[in-house]
């Protein structure tokens, strides 16, 4: 965990005595006080992810989306998705977004039935998307590298993966629930 000094980022407090370590009152702020280097603060934001919306309505089995627990989503590391229950050797998009409420001048979610793909929706923004292709097992898994920028801290992502599913519509297209993701240290 990087320690700051104030609002300067001076670094660590070095190898000092430590006086106290406390939460701020109502916040999610480390404070330490040393003997001799001063009060040095660190923001603290465990990852999470939650689950949001649904998957095709008309799918019975419907992939789910979830993170790798091993891979969550932590500045200057991997984050790790998976997405289940797709064909093998198909091809899979998770598309990434910072809005679960907006997308291009509409509101979310937004019905896939225009496209083809009756009973789905489009759950966040699609800001960015990235494709691999289903493993023998039926798995899609993505890598995600995020910075280790502080400022990143709270930050909150939306995701949603889709996929082949012969029969399920014109488009033999899947969707999976959304992924609501807020990155940690």
């Amino acid at each position: 965990m990087a320690i700051s000094r104030g609002c300067r980022g001076l670094g660590s407090p070095a190898n000092v005595s430590c006086q106290e370590i406390v939460f701020q009152h109502g916040s999610r702020t480390l404070l330490l006080a040393t003997l001799g280097r001063g009060l040095w603060t660190a923001d603290v934001q465990r990852p999470g992810a939650r689950s949001y919306g649904s998957a095709c309505a008309n799918d019975s089995t419907p992939p789910r989306l979830a993170t790798d627990p091993r891979r969550p989503a932590r500045i200057g590391f991997e984050l790790g998705l998976e997405a289940n229950s797709f064909p093998p050797a198909s091809p899979a998009f998770l598309m990434l977004g910072v809005s679960d409420t907006v997308w291009s001048g509409g509101g979310l979610p937004q019905p896939l039935d225009g496209v083809g793909m009756p009973g789905c929706a489009l759950l966040q923004s699609n800001d960015v998307a990235f494709g691999v292709t289903v493993d023998a097992g039926g798995v899609a898994s993505w890598s995600i590298p995020l910075p280790a920028d502080p400022h990143l801290l709270g930050l909150r992502l939306f995701t949603q993966a889709i996929g082949s599913e012969p029969g399920l519509n014109a488009r033999d297209l899947a969707t999976t629930s959304g992924l609501a993701l807020t990155i940690g240290r």
